[in-house]
């Protein structure tokens, strides 16, 4: 049984490193993707402050005193006039160890992040993702989300 949480200071080296497997697991899908764990530790100070500033919040899955997986959302005010989606509660991480997927963990987490977003008035969810990210997308294709924009990369030479 796992219980989902707001996060503590007591979780962040947990949080690290699961943050670190996140990077880590992209960095075989996307050559760009820097090593985790050299970059946990000063994003996790970022995170938080990002946090503080955004009406943001960490939320952990907790499963027997063991963190497993996390979300980390914040709200985010694009100035973009031309457009009526730019206010909405941004998913900046998600991820669930791999040793404790399909147990509903990662729904659960989705969910939590769902709701905070209709707690603190927001009306949509916009997260980014690997477009070869195949098991990410279907999760987040099972919750609900749906392709919005693509950004387009062209690398030179």
């Amino acid at each position: 049984m796992f219980a989902i949480r707001p996060y503590r200071p007591e979780d962040r080296q947990q949080v690290e490193r699961h943050f670190a497997e996140m990077l880590n697991y992209e960095r075989v899908l996307d050559k760009h993707t820097v090593q985790g764990e050299p970059v946990a530790a000063p994003y996790m100070d970022w995170l938080l402050v990002e946090c503080a500033r955004k009406q943001g919040m960490i939320y952990v899955a907790d499963k027997a005193g063991e963190v497993v997986g996390f979300v980390s959302v914040y709200v985010e005010h694009e100035p973009d006039i031309t457009t009526a989606f730019n206010e909405y509660l941004y998913i900046c991480d998600f991820v669930v160890s791999a040793a404790h997927r399909g147990q509903g963990i990662g729904s659960a987490l989705l969910a939590q992040a769902e709701a905070y977003a209709r707690e603190v008035g927001q009306k949509k969810l916009q997260l980014h993702v690997l477009t070869n990210n195949d098991n990410a997308l279907s999760v987040y294709r099972r919750f609900g989300l749906k392709p919005y924009v693509m950004t387009m990369l062209k690398e030179l030479d």
